[in-house]
C-alpha cells in the first residue's frame, strides 16, 4: 500500500525463522521455503558490500538498504544465519564413516536428520549366485538361523513370487522388552542384473504384542551384484527401535549385529538347499 512502511525482513528473529524454514522445511509444506542457495546468497548480502551494491535488481534489496541495525543485532543476525546454514549443510552432505572392517565385512555408520540413531551400511562379497542369495532372502522362516538376535520370521502374506509382507520379533537382553516389526519387502532385478531388495514399514499391519515394543521406523535397501561366482552386496538400513534405550547405546553397538549377520549370510547361501536355486524373476 503506498505510505505503508516495508516490514524488516532481516530483524535477527525474522532471519532465524526464515533458516529454520529453509533448513527443514519441503516445498509443498510452506507458502515461501528458503532452500540453502537462498541462504547462502543472504549471508553473502550481509557480508559484503560489494554483492550487496550488485543486488539491485533483486527485489528485497530495498529492505535491505533501508535496515537500521546496530552492531550488536547485526553479530547476532550473522551468528544465528551461519548456525542454520553450516547445520543444513552438515546433515545433507554428512558422509559415511567406516566403524570396522573384519573379514572383508565392512560397516559403516553416519547421522540421520531428524534422529539420533545412525544409519548402517554394509559392504562386503558372498561366495555364491545371485540366485542362491535370492533363496535364503525368500527363505524367512529361515532368517533366525542367520539374522542377528531374531527369534522368529513369519510370513503374513505372499504378494507375488517376489513380494511379501512379514513378521518378525528381535530378542533383546534383558531388562530391555524384545522388538518387532512388520515389512512389505519387494525383490527386483534391473537391467545390469543388480537385485535391489526394498523394505516398506507396515507397523498398523499387525496387533502389538504383550511385552513386545513395535518397531514404528525401519527403512532398510539391499543392491546385490553379482561377478562371476561372487556377489557383492550393499546393504542399508536405519532403524529406531523406539521405547527407552538410549541412542548412545544403540550407536555404540550398532556394529555388532551387521558383522554377525554377513558373517552369518556367508555360511547360510553354502547349505543343500540353496544350491540349486532358480527363479524366473532372476537372471544369472
Amino acid at each position: 500500500m503506498p505510505g505503508e512502511q516495508p516490514k524488516n525482513l532481516f530483524t535477527p528473529r525474522a532471519l532465524w525463522r526464515t533458516c529454520l524454514r529453509g533448513a527443514s522445511a519441503k516445498a509443498d509444506e510452506v507458502s515461501h521455503p528458503v532452500g540453502i542457495r537462498e541462504q547462502v546468497f543472504v549471508v553473502f548480502c550481509l557480508f559484503s558490500p560489494i554483492f550487496y551494491h550488485a543486488s539491485a535488481p533483486f527485489q528485497f534489496v530495498p529492505y535491505l538498504r533501508s535496515m537500521k541495525y546496530t552492531l550488536a543485532n547485526i553479530c547476532v543476525g550473522h551468528l544465528l544465519i551461519l548456525c542454520c546454514l553450516l547445520l543444513s549443510l552438515s546433515a545433507a552432505g554428512q558422509a559415511w564413516e567406516l566403524k570396522t572392517q573384519e573379514e572383508g565385512i565392512k560397516v559403516y555408520t553416519r547421522p540421520v536428520e531428524n534422529s539420533a540413531i545412525k544409519a548402517i551400511k554394509v559392504e562386503c562379497t558372498v561366495e555364491a549366485s545371485l540366485s542362491q542369495l535370492t533363496a535364503v532372502l525368500l527363505d524367512i522362516p529361515a532368517s533366525d538361523e542367520w539374522v542377528y538376535a531374531t527369534k522368529y520370521c513369519r510370513v503374513q502374506k505372499m504378494l507375488s513370487p517376489n513380494e511379501f509382507i512379514y513378521h518378525s520379533e528381535i530378542e533383546v537382553p534383558w531388562p530391555v522388552s524384545n522388538r518387532d516389526f512388520i515389512v512389505r519387502v519387494k525383490l527386483e532385478q534391473d537391467s545390469a542384473k543388480t537385485l535391489t531388495v526394498s523394505g516398506e514399514n507396515l507397523p498398523q499391519y499387525l496387533n502389538e504384542q504383550e511385552g513386545v515394543v513395535r518397531i514404528l521406523h525401519t527403512v532398510s535397501h539391499w543392491a546385490a551384484t553379482p561377478r562371476d561366482n561372487y556377489v557383492d552386496i550393499v546393504f542399508t538400513l536405519h532403524v529406531d527401535p523406539g521405547g527407552l534405550i538410549p541412542a548412545w547405546l544403540i550407536n555404540l553397538f550398532a556394529t555388532r549385529g551387521p558383522l554377525e549377520t554377513f558373517r552369518n549370510l556367508r555360511n547360510q547361501v553354502k547349505k543343500p538347499e540353496y544350491q540349486d536355486a532358480r527363479f524366473d524373476f532372476i537372471l544369472e
